[in-house]
């Protein structure tokens, strides 16, 4: 049984404008596993090699963003810091 390496891991997402869904095939634990916990994802296939698993997605196109998957970094001041936990504290007391 053998290891894959990190140039053999990879999650490919495979999207089309003529279809209703976004298909994602990955074999990186880290992001089966965060795929498995989401609401709209439905699980087509998976599987294990050489010990190591697999699995393949489909999404909802409606629900997948490609654009949104890309992080903004935010720097905040102080005090934008100072009011956004004021207002989650708020929410959270009169929930």
């Amino acid at each position: 049984m053998s290891k894959w390496t990190n140039e053999e891991r990879e999650t490919t997402v495979n999207l089309c404008a003529a279809d209703s869904v976004v298909r994602v095939w990955s074999n990186i634990p880290k992001h089966i596993n965060a795929f498995r916990k989401k609401a709209d994802v439905v699980e087509v296939a998976s599987g294990v090699v050489e010990g190591q698993p697999w699995a393949s997605f489909t999404i909802p196109v409606d629900r997948y963003d490609p654009a949104r998957g890309v992080r903004s970094k935010r720097t905040l001041t102080p005090e934008q810091r100072q009011e956004r936990a004021d207002r989650l504290a708020k929410v959270r007391k009169h929930g």
